[in-house]
């Protein structure tokens, strides 16, 4: 207890908390704007260090992800240690005391599913599909669904940890001030003599007297108190947002608000790749006016063939159209391409055209009477 109430100071939770939220709020920006990119043309040698490098990037991985547990859990212990031993008064450290214990909760049942994604890939990796084809599939399937929606949480919980964090850090710098709302990493208010705690206690009853009248008198100004309350603090607000500092508070949450929903907005309507499924459809027909049929149908769906997503994508598209063997020339045949909307949502592909329309031509047309035949 003695090691942990020495390393439970301010400044070691701060560092501890802003370094693990810092790292993921890099790693969440860091996917969101470098999109990875694979050679079609890679020599054996190339794959085998693809395959070399992907073990080793799964190692990384796994050891990330203990670190982060580590992280979590001894930030959480000390931010507690500090508050419920230290200073009760001080919220920030209930703050990060109470994200960090979520951070953890959240990792720690994430833990089965890393740890089953892991040891799969390395078997695969190494040739060793016997591993995979013993696993309880739904089981797997379970556990890395929960681990995904987990880690998805954690990472928004830490983004808005890292946000804080950098708020708690201005204020410290004093380059915020709000009134009424200080913070210092300085531990010199913790630091008291024995002395002082012995007169502390030989005054206790004289105090207490004197806290009992000022009790009394303080209750009896409460209610005068309560209805200006909300007027004091109107006009202390607007009072502070005409300061230089409370403009420069306006200005940085405004640019947060704006980076964020702008990205949202960008992400959410724009941030597509757009893909048309049936500009390569090709159908040809034969056969006679009123028993003719389809022949020679193909499609082909051009793509970026490096864009990973792109491609998981196009390889479960697939055409579907009603065949026939009694068309006439005039008749519409429609291919609709079919794909899972989900899958296009998910991995922000948005298909401009996935159906196109045939008219059934050239068939071989009879006539009883010379008359019947067109002129043309």
């Amino acid at each position: 207890m003695d090691i942990l109430m020495r390393y439970a100071k301010k400044e070691i939770v701060f560092i501890l908390s802003t370094i693990s939220s810092g790292i993921v709020t890099l790693l969440y920006l860091a996917s969101k704007f470098v999109s990875p990119s694979t050679s079609s043309s890679a020599g054996i040698d190339d794959l085998n260090s693809i395959v070399d490098m992907a073990g080793s990037m799964i190692t990384v991985i796994q050891i990330v992800f203990y670190v982060f547990i580590v992280l979590a859990i001894a930030t959480a212990v000390l931010s507690g240690v500090y508050y419920f031993k230290k200073n009760k008064q001080e919220y920030v450290m209930l703050g990060e005391f109470i994200a960090s214990c979520i951070n953890s909760v959240l990792l720690l049942l994430s833990l089965s599913g890393i740890n089953a994604i892991c040891k799969i890939a390395r078997s695969l990796l190494n040739g060793d599909y016997s591993a995979f084809m013993n696993v309880d599939t739904t089981r797997l399937a379970s556990s890395v669904t929960s681990a995904a929606s987990n880690l998805k949480y954690f990472m928004y919980l830490s983004i808005i940890i890292f946000i804080f964090n950098i708020f708690i850090l201005l204020v410290a710098k004093k380059v915020i001030n709000i009134e009424g709302f200080k913070f210092s990493f300085s531990e010199d208010a913790l630091t008291t003599s024995d002395s002082t705690t012995e007169d502390t206690a030989s005054t206790e009853d004289a105090n207490a007297d004197v806290e009992a009248t000022k009790e009394t008198v303080t209750a009896s100004i409460d209610s005068e108190k309560i209805k200006t309350t909300a007027k004091d603090t109107v006009t202390k607000t607007k009072e502070f947002i005409k300061t230089k500092n409370g403009k420069i508070t306006l200005g940085v949450i405004g640019a947060i608000i704006v980076v964020f929903g702008g990205y949202k907005i960008y992400d959410n309507f724009f941030n597509y790749t757009t893909i048309d499924l049936t500009s390569n459809i090709t159908m040809n027909f034969d056969g006679k006016d009123g028993s003719g049929y389809i022949t020679d149908f193909d499609y082909k769906i051009d793509y970026d063939k490096n864009n990973d997503k792109l491609a998981n994508f196009v390889s479960t598209v697939y055409p579907d159209y009603e065949y026939s063997s009694d068309l006439s020339n005039g008749d519409k045949v429609t291919v609709k391409m079919q794909y899972s909307k989900e899958t296009a949502k998910s991995n922000k592909i948005k298909v401009t055209d996935d159906s196109k329309t045939f008219t059934v031509k050239g068939l071989i047309e009879s006539y009883k009477k010379a008359k019947d035949i067109p002129a043309k």
